[in-house]
């Protein structure tokens, strides 16, 4: 399902390669490969939201797949959130550091921020933290309950970088789940 969404996008057919790719991940929801390959799809068709949305959940899934961060910085660039988009290339920047491109990206994104800083009042910011709440709580409804230590850990390392998804996150999972989580460590 995946190689033929992948042929729809190279066909400029977006919503058949969306398509395709949605019901891959029915079958398999955390294939990080399917996420960003349907991200950079909505990314395409111009749905820059659902493109931060799937990125955001590889990012979950896999916090060392560069390309996750890639899409949902490229989206987040789509969307006007220049300070997010540049805390995930400088993501890869730490990962990448001989690619040129990031680094290229990382400038485009301070030039676009600095520029947008000077028009930019506190009424926008207000928007921009109600969007930022709204996505935080999609994505978070989307977040499967940890089962074990390890997609735990995998959880929280991977929300750091955001205390109120982290946090929000935390509050999820029942108070009695936790002694089953942490079993192997009590």
């Amino acid at each position: 399902l995946r190689e033929e969404g992948n042929k729809l996008f190279r066909a400029g057919q977006l919503p058949q390669a969306i398509e395709y790719y949605t019901k891959s991940l029915a079958l398999s929801p955390r294939n990080v490969l399917v996420l960003c390959n349907r991200s950079a799809a909505h990314l395409k068709a111009g749905n820059a939201s659902l493109a931060v949305e799937d990125a955001s959940a590889a990012v979950f899934h896999d916090p060392t797949h560069t390309k996750a961060y890639h899409r949902r910085a490229s989206a987040l660039e789509a969307q006007g959130d220049y300070a997010g988009a540049l805390k995930d290339f400088q993501v890869l920047a730490k990962h990448l550091t001989t690619s040129n491109q990031v680094v290229e990206d990382v400038r485009r994104v301070l030039r676009l921020q600095q520029s947008e800083g000077r028009k930019v009042k506190s009424e926008t910011q207000a928007q921009v933290a109600a969007a930022a709440a709204s996505t935080a709580e999609k994505y978070l409804s989307r977040l499967p309950r940890p089962k074990s230590t390890a997609e735990f850990e995998r959880s929280t390392k991977a929300l750091a970088q955001s205390p109120e998804l982290l946090a929000a996150f935390l509050k999820d999972i029942p108070v009695d789940s936790y002694k089953k989580l942490f079993k192997d460590s009590i």
